[in-house]
């Protein structure tokens, strides 16, 4: 569930702030044929052609208008080490391919940090004699019935 709020939220169980619900931007030189097909929910796409690929959060910055919650790198390896079949080295050039975009104001929840918060909260409240309106129904019918 998203939830947009100019505030941010806190569990109402263990009152953690609620997490940023971001949104995946993955940073390509050009367009490939599959891109439109995952176009959509999954996130989207920045092109940035012959221009270099980002390499810190200031230059990041630059391809979206929004926060930058999180960035994933990328690291050039040592092709050498593939053909000796031990396991690939790092050469130390690195850049970010992929970044967590968000808007400012989208949370993953309302209310809890996590379903089971939400369902220890849950049983907490049914302690304490709350419930639902059907249930106070099936209660009345029982006993009408009986």
């Amino acid at each position: 569930m998203r939830f947009k709020s100019p505030q941010q939220p806190f569990c109402r169980w263990c009152g953690k702030k609620i997490t940023k619900h971001g949104s995946r931007v993955w940073i390509k030189r050009e367009e490939a044929p599959t891109d439109r097909a995952f176009a959509g929910g999954w996130g989207r796409n920045v092109y940035i052609g012959d221009t270099p690929f980002p390499t810190n959060k200031a230059e990041l910055q630059r391809h979206t208008n929004q926060h930058v919650l999180s960035y994933k790198y990328e690291y050039e390896l040592d092709d050498n080490k593939y053909i000796l079949g031990e396991k690939a080295a790092r050469t130390g050039k690195k850049w970010i391919d992929s970044f967590e975009e968000w808007d400012g104001e989208s949370y993953t929840d309302p209310f809890f940090c996590s379903g089971d918060h939400a369902k220890e909260f849950g049983y907490a409240a049914a302690q304490k004699g709350f419930a639902m309106p059907a249930y106070n129904e099936a209660i009345k019918k029982r006993r009408g019935a009986a």
